[in-house]
């Protein structure tokens, strides 16, 4: 199941923090009852940017960055307590097939928290280019674009964890994505759904690692 929370657009700040409180409220009991659930098996919520902050509109994008990003910052550090988790440590990779989205940052930031390499992917290459990339870093995590996941879906090697970011409608309209495109599969893990179930990593930063360019 995933569910969607309703009527949440932020229309102050005060209704942002509402809608951070409730997300996070809702993100951790959805979490909680499917705590022993596979991941494909898992509910999920959906959250969106306009619920965190009154000015998500194009005509206020500088001021919407200044003060979004520290919920960006804080979205990277639970997702470090997340890739922790899974194993990810200094000297992995981390492989990223995103387009400009607040996620690229989020999940460079992360992986950096944990002394991880980001590997961006070339999203204008070839799919046995990706390929080729994928198996020659091997990454323990990918996270992706849903509409750049589907060519190379049935093809990525085994063993690395793959999170669907849903494709923004931004991009979709300036790239011709189709809805459909752009949707994660049933069965999907969502990245920010998933990030927003950790708490914040609270270790001390690793030694910066620099992005590992193909």
């Amino acid at each position: 199941y995933s569910f969607d929370m309703l009527g949440e657009g932020a229309l102050g700040w005060e209704g942002a923090d509402h809608h951070l409180a409730a997300y996070t409220a809702a993100i951790r009991a959805v979490s909680a009852a499917d705590a022993r659930a596979l991941d494909s098996e898992r509910a999920s919520v959906s959250v969106k940017l306009s619920a965190l902050h009154p000015r998500f509109e194009p005509a206020r994008f500088q001021r919407t960055l200044d003060e979004l990003l520290p919920r960006v910052l804080q979205l990277a550090q639970q997702a470090a307590t997340g890739f922790e988790q899974l194993g990810v440590s200094e000297g992995d990779t981390v492989a990223l097939l995103l387009r400009n989205d607040f996620a690229f940052f989020e999940v460079q930031q992360a992986a950096a928290a944990v002394g991880a390499y980001g590997v961006p992917l070339n999203w204008h290459g070839r799919t046995e280019e990706v390929i080729y990339v994928l198996e020659d870093a091997k990454p323990k995590v990918l996270v992706a674009h849903a509409d750049l996941l589907a060519p190379i879906r049935a093809l990525v090697p085994a063993g690395i964890r793959v999170f669907v970011v849903p494709t923004p409608p931004e991009i979709q309209q300036r790239y011709g994505v189709s809805t459909e495109l752009a949707r994660p599969l049933p069965g999907d893990t969502v990245w920010r759904e998933w990030a927003e179930r950790f708490e914040p990593l609270q270790a001390p930063p690793r030694r910066a690692r620099a992005t590992m360019i193909y």
